[in-house]
């Protein structure tokens, strides 16, 4: 399963749910989640987390093996966020 930041337009109690019915489907039907975040308590939750930066790994951490059972979540945690479209930073790219 592929959620791209999948709780970014919701209010706290509802992407709470989303966020638990994504672990939930995914420890069930043995699927992988990937999840990509910049919410770095989400990334947390997840066995394994990688860091892209300019599109390049800048960092892949591994909090715990997967099981039999579930495998792994990977947060993909992009960093630095892109220039806002017509800002300073954005000009200069």
């Amino acid at each position: 399963m592929l959620a791209d930041e999948p709780t970014g337009n919701l209010d706290g109690a509802t992407g709470a749910q989303i966020i638990e019915l994504l672990f939930t489907l995914a420890a069930e039907k043995n699927a992988t989640l990937v999840l990509i975040t910049h919410d770095m308590e989400l990334a947390g939750r997840c066995q394994r987390q990688i860091q892209i930066a300019d599109g390049l790994i800048q960092q892949d951490t591994r909090s715990g093996p997967p099981t039999q059972t579930t495998r792994s979540a990977v947060p993909l945690r992009v960093l630095p966020s892109p220039p806002e479209p017509g800002s300073p930073a954005e000009s200069a790219r």
